[in-house]
């Protein structure tokens, strides 16, 4: 199955104007609004002075309700673009996390790509001859191990994304509850729901901070929040926040992929 993704854009003209009004004639201060729309300050005086070029429609929608406007926005389609983003786009709205996948020991590993086709041919050396590792009709899940403590703070329907030599390799789906210890590694089960197998060498996919749009450096292998960075609140913080982010992840993904089938 291949999803289609297609992204609608109006002007509209005055929105500043509108959106500095609806703010002054609240009963609500700047600081109360921007905690309900979970963004900073500095970005909502960028969305009054009109100094950012684009407005995430959802976070527009969040505006009109928390402010009581109605700002009439219509799209050239009757397409609704909410419902649009949650059938034909990348749906990030749980991505919360990433994690290093790589190797510890490249030198001694048979495989220079972890969690690659070639690796997932070969589930003894991936997690043991006893793991149970699915791969039916599109759908691909394994057991994802984590050598420290830390998976139990995955939520079952959390995404994470990992990486590796510099790369975002596969957007996971945590599947269970807790993790289970074996062998010394702490496991959870994942459904890989983005990835690109078909790609001869995953060299050829862009760097890690051209898709995340900021630049991190992680070593250890434990899952961490985006939030957690300091280079994330850098970069996202004047740009719509962990809402924002996800949405150009999304469209990072696109351009070099498709979702796997569910």
């Amino acid at each position: 199955m291949m999803r289609v993704r297609k992204v609608q854009e109006v002007e509209v003209p005055g929105l500043s104007k509108q959106l500095l009004s609806a703010r002054k004639a609240s009963d609500m201060s700047l600081l109360e609004i921007c905690r309900q729309l979970d963004i900073t300050s500095t970005y909502w005086y960028k969305l009054e002075k009109g100094g950012a070029e684009t407005i995430n429609y959802d976070l527009l929608e969040k505006i009109e309700d928390l402010l009581v406007l109605d700002l009439g926005i219509e799209f050239p389609s009757d397409l609704n673009i909410s419902s649009q983003y949650k059938e034909n786009d990348m749906n990030l709205s749980r991505l919360k996390w990433i994690k290093v996948v790589t190797p510890p020991f490249p030198k001694e590993w048979k495989h220079k790509w972890a969690l690659s086709p070639d690796e997932l041919k070969d589930p003894e050396l991936l997690a043991g001859p006893n793991e149970k590792i699915i791969q039916q009709n599109g759908l691909t899940i394994v057991p994802l191990g984590f050598k420290q403590k830390g998976s139990e703070k995955l939520e079952s329907g959390d995404l994470m994304a990992l990486t590796q030599h510099g790369k975002i390799t596969h957007i996971v789906e945590v599947l269970d509850d807790k993790p289970y210890e074996k062998g010394g590694w702490f496991n959870r089960y994942v459904k890989i729901v983005w990835w690109q197998p078909e790609m001869k060498d995953w060299e050829g996919l862009p760097s890690r901070e051209t898709v995340l749009g900021f630049n991190i450096h992680i070593f250890d292998g434990i899952p961490h929040e985006f939030t957690a960075f300091q280079s994330f609140h850098e970069k996202w913080d004047e740009e719509g926040g962990l809402e924002s982010f996800r949405e150009y992840f999304a469209n990072e993904l696109s351009k070099i992929g498709q979702l796997q089938p569910q």
